[in-house]
């Protein structure tokens, strides 16, 4: 189901071609759906970990994927590579906690009726109590979801 859905957003994508009108972006917070009834309230704090967070799309077509534990190890996995652990600063594993166990989190995630945008990039972020889809079209979605991205962002481009 996966692959056949990738394969229809890329064929909208080649048949929309670049002459999109949302602008150029680059990996921030786009459009953010509730996928779930568990992504319409917060969990607790407890139950923010473990999180991941997919990527996929982009003009080469990306397929990035983060494990986040509690206790910061992080497991990032890229199509043709080997998995490659980093370990996040308690910092931030407290903010990513905090984020998307937040109210903020799933309020701030009003879908979009432009949701998908040319080589754009399409993430997915599940804890055991939430589960968001975002379009990244180049827009802003509350500060909440754009860190959450923000963090995502860097550790795909470790």
């Amino acid at each position: 189901m996966q692959k056949s859905r990738v394969s229809i957003v890329l064929v909208v994508l080649l048949l929309a071609g670049c002459a999109g009108t949302e602008p150029a972006s680059t990996p921030s917070a786009p459009p953010v759906s509730p996928a779930s009834p568990a992504a319409s309230s917060a969990a607790p704090a407890g139950q923010a970990f473990p999180l991941t967070i997919h990527r996929q799309g982009g003009f080469a077509g990306f397929d990035d994927r983060a494990e986040i534990a509690a206790d910061g190890t992080v497991v990032v996995t890229r199509r043709g590579q080997s998995p490659a652990k980093v370990t996040l600063p308690a910092a931030t594993v407290e903010e990513l906690g905090r984020l998307v166990t937040s109210p903020e989190f799933t309020v701030e995630s009003v879908p979009s009726p432009t949701a998908v945008c040319n080589d754009g990039f399409e993430y997915e972020v599940v804890s055991p109590g939430s589960r968001l889809v975002v379009q990244d079209c180049g827009t802003s979605h509350g500060a909440t979801v754009d860190r959450v991205l923000a963090v995502a962002t860097g550790l795909f481009s470790r």
